[in-house]
């Protein structure tokens, strides 16, 4: 894609609703700006017209969402558990505390963190429709 479709893709999904379609490596792919929670919007990725809450690490198209690394323990909770083992315990229980979680979400926060991703990771996009018109 030019940096001119990538900036109607920006325009349409900076307001409060709006999609875009995209072609992205033989998948339809849509965006959708949406109310995620309360007073707050994000923009939602759905796949050939799905959005399936079972994907798992061997679906072909979870690579198409957004992936999220987090700590398990926070930095308060950390500080808190060396006090109470102590330096020599804490030796022996630290990699436990460093554990993260991987998952994947459908929301995305900005156009450009999805430009990053699919530019990153796909050979072919190709953009449809925005806001209901053809490109």
């Amino acid at each position: 894609m030019t940096k001119e479709e990538w900036k109607k893709v920006e325009d349409a999904l900076a307001g409060c609703f709006g999609f875009v379609e995209m072609i992205v490596d033989g998948h339809e792919v849509r965006f959708e700006k949406k109310q995620i929670g309360k007073n707050r919007l994000g923009i939602m990725t759905y796949v050939d017209g799905w959005y399936r809450g079972r994907w798992t690490e061997d679906d072909p198209e979870i690579k198409y969402l957004r992936k999220v690394v987090k700590a398990v323990w926070k930095p308060k909770e950390i500080e808190k558990m060396k006090k109470i083992y102590g330096k020599r315990q804490w030796k022996q229980v630290e990699s436990k505390y460093d554990e993260k979680i991987t998952y994947c979400d459908p929301f995305w926060f900005s156009v450009s963190a999805i430009r990053r991703h699919y530019e990153k990771n796909f050979t072919s996009i190709e953009l449809v429709e925005v806001n209901g018109m053809a490109v």
